[in-house]
């Protein structure tokens, strides 16, 4: 398969990468001392930031630009007509400001004109993918920003200003870390590193809330991040069906994805099963009833818990020991067996996601180029492709749809289906759902 976009990006080949990027940087640097004179300083710092990326993104990041300086032009252009009419009014001079505003939207617009002409001698990527994935992840972040009622930007809580420069940030770490997983060959290796840097942070933003100050905690409040509690929580407390809505949204949107780019523990399972390069994974069956139990068992647990009116204090021990079970399972089976024994056999949420998962119509399936190799198998941590799988010409049940198989097959016999759109069209319209819905994850206060 080859790549959805390039990875050698023309600006860095062009030769002209300087003139460029000052063409860019002074129009943006003069925005920004406008910014600084109002005491803006989150836009301030975003202004200052936005040239940077032209020179390692490509095609997509330099539009971004573009559409920087556009806002600049519009902000100049409504400023000088409100310096003007004040200044008017209040018989001040005006003409020698009004030339200074006159020459930073011309020095403004030439850099916009340069920059169009430039992007369009660049190669035209296979799809601007990236750059669609960037808006969707900066439009949600703006509307979870003003309607969320609490600072769930980070960055805003210590800094109060600075969401602009945070949401920038994360719009541009969602369009590089796509232009990587849409290249089959960096998927898993991306994929992987993404999820454990979601999980680092995940655990440090824990540690600092307990250790440090509150303000790291969403609600101020101690919430043990223990994917069981997803289910079991809201049976116990009688309430509090928040991050149970949060699973099923994200389901809907990405099937079963949650367990392969979203779980906040399950990329330490990957950890340990990495460690063997052949997995040799429970019959599916198996894995799907014994799920099922625990599933039962844990709901049944927070039932009689509540009922019986038992604290939390021993109700959080529980769920303490069964996280310590949980890991014991990743590093003694997992590692040994080589699949992720935790994710697929023991993890309530893991069965409601695959079976829920279903609702959702992202598949990965097995076309007529497949030689029956088996060389997927490996690639698979999740179980979910054995012989029989590979002679049905479809992953089992336990597929999450992380896409490592697709990668790994020599043949291009794996990829992705969604009704109505070919193979490609349908990866990137995964693709660009599971990094809008990771770097918007990655991006707010969590636990």
């Amino acid at each position: 398969m080859k790549n959805i976009v390039p990875v050698h990006l023309h600006i860095a080949q062009s030769g002209n990468t300087g003139r460029i990027f000052i063409t860019a940087f002074i129009p943006l640097f003069l925005l920004s001392l406008h910014f600084l004179r109002m005491g803006n300083y989150g836009l301030f710092l975003s202004s200052l930031a936005l040239p940077f990326f032209i020179l390692s993104l490509g095609k997509w990041s330099l539009l971004w630009v573009i559409l920087g300086e556009l806002t600049a032009l519009a902000i100049w252009m409504v400023t000088t007509f409100q310096l003007l009419d004040e200044r008017i009014l209040l018989g001040l001079p005006w003409v020698r400001l009004f030339l200074i505003l006159l020459s930073v939207i011309a020095i403004t617009a030439f850099s916009i004109q340069k920059l169009v002409k430039w992007w369009q001698t660049m190669p035209k990527p296979a799809r601007m993918l990236p750059f669609w994935t960037s808006l969707s992840t900066g439009i949600l972040l703006l509307v979870i920003h003003w309607k969320s009622g609490m600072s769930l930007l980070l960055a805003e809580r210590f800094f109060p200003g600075l969401w602009p420069f945070q949401i920038l940030m994360m719009v541009f770490y969602a369009g590089f870390i796509i232009q990587r997983l849409a290249d089959p060959a960096q998927t898993a290796k991306t994929r992987r590193g993404i999820w454990m840097l979601f999980s680092i942070v995940f655990f440090l933003q824990f540690a600092l809330g307990l250790s440090i100050t509150e303000k790291f905690l969403q609600t101020g409040e101690i919430h043990l991040p223990i994917p069981a509690l997803i289910v079991g929580g809201p049976f116990y407390r009688g309430g509090g069906f928040f991050m149970t809505i949060l699973l099923l949204v994200t389901i809907l949107l990405s099937g079963p994805a949650w367990c392969s780019h979203l779980c906040y523990i399950g990329a330490l399972d990957n950890v340990f099963a990495d460690r063997k390069k052949r997995p040799r994974p429970l019959p599916i069956n198996i894995r799907q009833n014994l799920r099922l139990f625990v599933l039962i068992l844990t709901v049944a647990i927070a039932v009689a818990l509540n009922m019986g009116g038992f604290s939390v204090a021993i109700a959080g021990t529980l769920a303490i020991g069964f996280a310590g079970l949980s890991i014991l399972a990743m590093v003694f089976i997992s590692g040994k067996t080589g699949y992720m024994f935790h994710c697929t056999s023991v993890c309530p949420v893991g069965w409601i996601t695959s079976v829920a998962g279903k609702i959702n119509p992202f598949r990965i399936r097995i076309n007529n180029q497949c030689t029956d190799c088996q060389v997927c198998t490996m690639a698979c941590k999740y179980g979910a492709l054995n012989r029989e799988d590979i002679l049905q010409r479809k992953p089992n049940i336990s597929c999450t749809l992380c896409g490592d198989c697709i990668g790994a097959c020599p043949h291009d016999a794996l990829e992705y289906r969604f009704p109505g759109l070919s193979p490609n069209s349908a990866r990137n319209l995964f693709l660009g759902i599971i990094v809008t819905l990771h770097t918007i994850f990655l991006a707010v206060a969590r636990i």
